[in-house]
């Protein structure tokens, strides 16, 4: 029906620019975290690293949070969300064993990695942060609910996204944050790695919720 798709539209842009500006507001952190805290680039890149755990974390719960029709659905979304949650928490061991062996100070090289991870959080004032982007993504599920329904997204879909982010994104990351060491951390090169970051969450959330958006057009009866 028209009416339907108008008001779809209309809760969509208005969630829309709800989304966008909690992506803001967090990463207004990180950028009082350089100016007040003296947060470098390793603070800066462990950050949005930890963020992929959160991400993670969020879509296996997603995956499996929906309806079933009958248990070999169950049993599908069960088998994919068990390999999602290995091999990506397998990609963010590897990433978080480099980010420690590369960027991290001597004492934490030692440490179990969730040990370090504890430390980094607790010494450096990354508490709030990390419970902002807890937050944020928690925020971003429930407007997801709200809007389509749980479980509106397909496994493999949701499964896709997380892979999709981590690869371009931190790979640039990566590599801005060894540049910044070597140039001993200069305060406009973290200003522009925050807002650099802040602008690429903001492109990925909104090609998501416009793909998911277009789903849900399809869906509704005219």
């Amino acid at each position: 029906m028209p009416q339907a798709r108008e008001s779809l539209s209309a809760i969509s842009t208005r969630n829309a620019w709800l989304g966008i500006a909690g992506i803001v507001a967090f990463n207004l952190i990180p950028l009082y975290g350089v100016f007040a805290w003296g947060w470098t680039s390793f603070e800066l890149i462990f950050l949005y690293w930890f963020e992929n755990l959160v991400i993670g974390a969020f879509t296996a719960g997603r995956m499996l949070l929906r309806r079933y029709e009958n248990s070999k659905q169950l049993f599908s979304t069960g088998f994919m969300t068990v390999f999602f949650t290995l091999h990506f928490g397998g990609f963010c061991w590897a990433h978080g064993t480099f980010l420690f062996s590369v960027f991290g100070p001597e004492e934490l090289q030692s440490l179990p990695m969730h040990e370090a991870a504890m430390t980094v959080i607790r010494d450096n004032g990354l508490v709030l942060a990390a419970v902002s982007l807890t937050l944020l993504q928690l925020m971003d599920w429930f407007r997801e609910a709200r809007e389509k329904g749980v479980g509106s997204v397909a496994p493999n879909e949701l499964m896709s996204r997380p892979y999709r982010r981590i690869i371009v994104l931190h790979v640039t990351i990566i590599a801005a944050g060894a540049a910044l060491s070597a140039l001993n951390e200069p305060l406009l090169g973290l200003i522009i790695l925050v807002l650099a970051k802040t602008a690429s969450d903001i492109w990925h959330w909104r090609r998501d919720a416009s793909a998911a958006n277009i789903t849900s057009a399809d869906q509704t009866p005219d």
